[in-house]
């Protein structure tokens, strides 16, 4: 349970906290080796991806001129190499509103397959996420940190999302239980169902 002041943290002070308390002991993880930077990504998170789907240019027409914003259901999960993937497309679910978006956007969500890079379908990922859970015995304190940091960014995510497009749907990662974690949608077995199924007979708007 986390204290009151702990809970209005942000993921940027959870990560901080972890870099400090690495500090000083070389018997312990660099956090840095989770907590990725480059131009585009910033601590797992890739902006460039994020930027593009909150761009109206690619949205389709038909969601543009109704002034209304694409649909979409954040899709989380941690792959068989231990690693979190978080997508707005191509997610597990495959819950996808290819008509909200136009051909020439929505398409590269498609071809990536066929590359070597991530999936532009992808706005989140953390190489060795798993790591944090196998780790914890060991090093309790800065992996409880870091973890609380992705949980906190995930839902920082959800937040821009909700503002920026028609977030219908997301899943959370909640710590604890039997794994150290679960993976928790918002929408019911049956709204998951529903879902699915209107996604499956949707194509890319042309314009």
């Amino acid at each position: 349970m986390e204290k009151d002041g702990q809970q209005r943290l942000s993921s940027a002070e959870y990560f901080e906290m972890a870099k400090e308390l690495y500090l000083g002991s070389d018997s312990r993880p660099n956090p840095t080796n989770f907590l990725s930077h480059n131009d585009e990504v910033r601590d797992g998170v890739n902006y460039k991806v994020l930027g593009e789907l909150m761009s109206p240019p690619n949205w389709s027409e038909g969601v543009r001129r109704a002034q209304k914003k694409p649909r979409i259901y954040l899709d989380i999960r941690v792959n068989q190499l231990g690693n979190l993937e978080v997508r707005w497309a191509g997610g597990l679910l495959k819950i996808y509103y290819r008509s909200d978006f136009n051909l020439r956007f929505g398409m590269g969500t498609e071809e990536w397959r066929w590359s070597t890079g991530r999936s532009p379908g992808e706005l989140m990922y953390v190489q060795g996420f798993r790591r944090l859970f196998e780790g914890r015995p060991r090093y309790s304190e800065l992996y409880d940190t870091l973890l609380k940091g992705y949980v906190k960014l995930v839902d920082e995510l959800i937040l821009t999302l909700g503002e920026a497009v028609d977030l219908v749907g997301y899943d959370r990662i909640e710590l604890g239980g039997e794994h150290g974690y679960s993976i928790v949608s918002s929408m019911t077995g049956a709204q998951l169902h529903d879902a699915r199924e209107e996604c499956s007979h949707l194509r890319f708007s042309k314009v």
